[in-house]
């Protein structure tokens, strides 16, 4: 993953709390920085990757899209 492509964002924004991993897709990466972009303001990044060992994601049946580096909770 290419950080300089997200000027808007940084790496440890998306890190995973509980493991240290980030395993955030460029993809959705692409489309975060695009809605940033035509936001204007910042976007302050509560939750970006989880590992499915992290407690949110192990509480699930399944683990969430967030697992999948395709999520992120904005305040």
């Amino acid at each position: 993953m290419n950080w300089e492509n997200y000027p808007n964002f940084t790496e440890a924004e998306f890190t995973c709390s509980h493991t240290g991993k980030c395993d955030m897709q460029a993809s959705f990466m692409d489309k975060l920085q695009a809605l940033r972009t035509a936001h204007g303001k910042a976007m302050t990044v509560t939750s970006g990757y989880r590992h499915e060992t992290h407690p949110v994601e192990a509480e699930k049946d399944r683990p969430g899209i967030h697992t999948m580096g395709l999520a992120v909770d904005i305040a």
